[in-house]
């Protein structure tokens, strides 16, 4: 469903999840989601709409090396070539510090700076199981700034990076 001019990613609605339009153009993600990326965010409780596209990219990217490779990928071994971090205020996926890599080049840029401002809903139920959201900030008072600067900046998809969890209306 395309949101209207009005329309804000968060706080969530009843039965809709925010889907960014640079997760399909960029980070080749597809509807249904693969078992191996629910398998991550279920893993590292992270809710779709708080990962950073850069950070979706290099999971799709695993993915498709396993699987060009023979091989089922497995969350362990993602885990031990690439560790969950925090990239402006979204959850990302940094390659572990352990002299091999299994990935050659990775993109460090989307190139699209209006990325935030781009999303659509999808039909909660396109997503089996239920998406976990991951707190960012245990802090009540860093909280309450971020929602005070995103309110005053007026950035209606960053409304994710609330550490809590969006009321469904």
């Amino acid at each position: 469903m395309l949101p209207s001019e009005k329309d804000t990613a968060f706080p969530l609605k009843q039965g809709n999840q925010p889907v960014l339009v640079i997760f399909f153009k960029f980070c080749n993600f597809r509807l249904p989601i693969t078992k191996f990326c629910k398998a991550v965010f279920d893993e590292y409780q992270i809710h779709i709409s708080q990962v950073h596209p850069l950070g979706l990219a290099k999971l799709r990217h695993f993915e498709f090396a396993c699987l060009g490779l023979g091989h089922i990928p497995e969350i362990l071994v993602f885990r031990a070539f690439f560790c969950s971090c925090v990239e402006i205020l979204f959850f990302t996926f940094d390659q572990r510090d352990i002299g091999v890599s299994c990935l050659r080049s990775v993109p460090s840029s989307s190139r699209d700076k209006d990325w935030k401002n781009k999303f659509f809903f999808i039909d909660a139920d396109v997503i089996p199981g239920e998406m976990h959201w991951r707190e960012m900030a245990p802090n009540k008072n860093l909280r309450m700034m971020v929602l005070l600067l995103m309110h005053t900046q007026r950035m209606p998809y960053s409304r994710s990076l609330v550490s809590t969890p969006p009321s469904v209306k």
